[in-house]
């Protein structure tokens, strides 16, 4: 939904912790937006789960009700995490997002494992909502006592919605559409490949690409770490300081991510061995993987720059360029080449979307110090 990106920028602007009420407005807000968009989507999974029950099953009234609960549930982890990202607990943030939660859901599944109760759907998914929940009580409860936020209630108060609530719902808008570009990528290239050569190339293919999916979680979790910082020295005019901190990441995110290129390159062979023996052909087009996201890593402080500095439409240009120039270069190459020319499809994409954000982030950062110099 884009709500997201746009509550960590907003509450990195103003959080303070001895003013924490200039985070309401679009605390409040972001909280509106999310509830809403929960209802839509649990309405419409139950009517998706109860026209599919024929062809999938039909799910006891504790597994329905679970399943239906995932969705507000995920999403409090979602607003949670952008608040603790925000205020700039990053570490806490990525925590409740996955290992608490996964660790609380290992945990009960465990438990059902000793009494038996593995093979009943429903209280899997009970579990997992229970872990969704508990992880986001632990993330209130570090937003609130450790960070000094405002109470729960204090964003129903008496005050009516300030702040720029059309311009957020326009830049959440823009970041689910540069978001949807790529979702909608991954979800076609390995069809278009299918079609212009065959299942067995398709299958290499979207094996190479998901385990190679690897290759971008230092990326990520940069970006993470990158958004409340820019944020602030955005806001603060620190623009020295912001460079030398965006040439950091570089070096940070870049050193990591070769580091990690250079691990699949080295034990590609072993680690699709992991999917089965038929799987082997898929070492080479995964190393080429390692070294298209050692390419994308580089650029991930200069977009994230373009995220947080109200350049988003950039960004989701950005990201349609490189969903466009993959499938033109799947329908030149995957004919010719098979696997190797869809891997290869791939890392243009990915290739050019680091030389556009690195284009655009230091032109939107030259800008910007031009800018001070005039008003100066």
């Amino acid at each position: 939904m884009g709500t997201d990106r746009v509550l960590i920028r907003e509450i990195a602007k103003s959080w303070e912790p001895s003013n924490n009420h200039e985070i309401i407005p679009v605390g409040k807000w972001g909280i509106i937006r999310v509830t809403i968009f929960s209802i839509i989507g649990s309405l419409l999974l139950f009517i998706w789960l109860k026209i599919s029950a024929d062809s999938i099953g039909a799910l006891s009234k504790n597994g329905l009700f679970a399943i239906l609960l995932l969705v507000p549930a995920s999403a409090s982890i979602i607003i949670i995490s952008s608040f603790l990202t925000g205020m700039g607990n990053v570490k806490i943030s990525q925590a409740i997002t996955n290992p608490i939660r996964n660790a609380l859901l290992l945990i009960g599944i465990t438990f059902c494992f000793f009494l038996n109760k593995t093979n009943q759907a429903d209280k899997i998914l009970i579990i997992q909502v229970v872990s969704f929940i508990l992880s986001s009580m632990i993330g209130w409860y570090w937003i609130r006592h450790k960070n000094n936020g405002p109470k729960l209630i204090e964003y129903w108060g008496k005050n009516h919605l300030k702040g720029n609530p059309s311009e957020w719902n326009l830049s959440s808008w823009h970041f689910f559409v540069g978001t949807a570009g790529i979702l909608i990528l991954t979800r076609i290239d390995i069809i278009l490949v299918n079609v212009l050569s065959d299942s067995v190339t398709a299958g290499l293919y979207g094996a190479a690409v998901r385990v190679g999916q690897i290759g971008s979680i230092v990326g990520l979790s940069g970006s993470i770490w990158l958004q409340p910082r820019i944020v602030q020295y955005l806001h603060q005019n620190q623009k020295k300081a912001l460079l030398k901190f965006l040439k950091q990441g570089i070096c940070l995110i870049g050193s990591a991510t070769l580091f990690l290129a250079i691990g699949i390159y080295l034990f590609a062979d072993y680690i699709v061995l992991l999917l089965g023996p038929e799987f082997i052909f898929v070492a080479g087009p995964l190393r080429l993987i390692g070294l298209g996201y050692t390419f994308w890593a580089i650029s991930v402080p200069f977009y994230t720059f373009l995220l947080m500095s109200g350049s988003e439409v950039k960004a989701a240009k950005i990201l349609w360029t490189q969903v466009f120039i993959n499938l033109g270069l799947l329908i030149l190459l995957v004919p010719r080449f098979g696997v190797y020319g869809a891997v290869w499809s791939w890392v243009g994409g990915v290739a050019f979307n680091s030389v556009l954000s690195l284009y655009f982030g230091l032109k939107q950062l030259n800008n910007l110090t031009k800018n001070k110099t005039q008003n100066a």
